[in-house]
């Protein structure tokens, strides 16, 4: 495995959710993805996971550690302009404020603004992917302890072709499943590519996030990473122009 994908990782989270039920207070609904642009954060994950839910019902976890839950936004999406369908993809605006310094040491953060996220596509046909995420049938809530369990997976895969009427979506073949009987869990993971690079280690590339995937087909589709990119923007806009920061972490020394 690269060296990176451990530290890679721990951008991908598990996307819990309130209930509201008192016999099951939480649930596992999928993944999502912990995503800073300058030095703006932000969560990213499937749009269909949260349909009904509000930023306030989400549980984001910094990592395995974590008590307290990363304070959220509204959600923002974007419809596709090509056929007027959603894109199925949200971003909700973060703030770190009132965290530990602990906690944000734990965490890692994709940077979205970083050189390695440019222009995956040139060189899909020889880069390796992965997707990691967090897969249902090995996560579990013990609600009698009060511990969710969760366990990431990362999957080999390999490029396959743009995702047929979209402009922003993309298909990978898995190449192994690791015996799976079922992909539910990935949606709003993450995909990365490795370019061999002679000399040096592989080039790492953020490619985008998961929206659907059957171990059955063995087939997973995703959002273009800079599409999650525009976003992410779009909704850093409208926070500001309406109103609607989140608290500020303040820095060392600041009043």
């Amino acid at each position: 495995m690269h060296p990176a994908l451990e530290r890679i990782g721990r951008c991908v989270r598990p996307l819990l959710v309130d209930s509201g039920v008192d016999a099951a207070p939480i649930g596992i609904w999928g993944s999502c993805i912990l995503a800073k642009l300058g030095d703006q954060c932000a969560v990213i994950t499937a749009r269909h996971l949260i349909r009904h839910n509000h930023s306030g019902e989400l549980r984001v976890l910094l990592s395995a550690k974590s008590v307290r839950r990363l304070p959220l936004s509204q959600g923002f999406g974007q419809s596709d302009g090509g056929n007027g369908n959603e894109v199925d993809v949200v971003v909700f605006p973060a703030s770190l404020a009132g965290l530990s310094r602990r906690d944000t040491e734990r965490s890692h953060f994709i940077r979205l603004d970083a050189a390695w996220r440019d222009q995956w596509q040139a060189s899909a046909t020889v880069a390796k992917f992965f997707v990691i995420g967090f897969p249902r049938d090995l996560s579990e809530i013990d609600y009698d302890d009060k511990m969710v369990k969760t366990h990431q997976v990362t999957m080999p895969a390999t490029y396959q072709a743009a995702y047929a009427g979209t402009r922003h979506m993309h298909t990978l073949k898995i190449d192994d499943g690791l015996a799976l009987q079922d992909f539910a869990g990935f949606s709003g993971g993450a995909v990365f590519s490795f370019e061999r690079q002679v000399g040096s280690l592989s080039h790492c590339r953020f490619c985008g996030v998961v929206v659907e995937g059957t171990a059955q087909s063995g087939l997973v589709h995703f959002v273009d990473c800079w599409h999650v990119l525009h976003l992410v923007r779009v909704a850093y806009e409208h926070v500001g122009r309406f109103g609607m920061n989140l608290p500020r972490r303040k820095k060392k020394f600041e009043s």
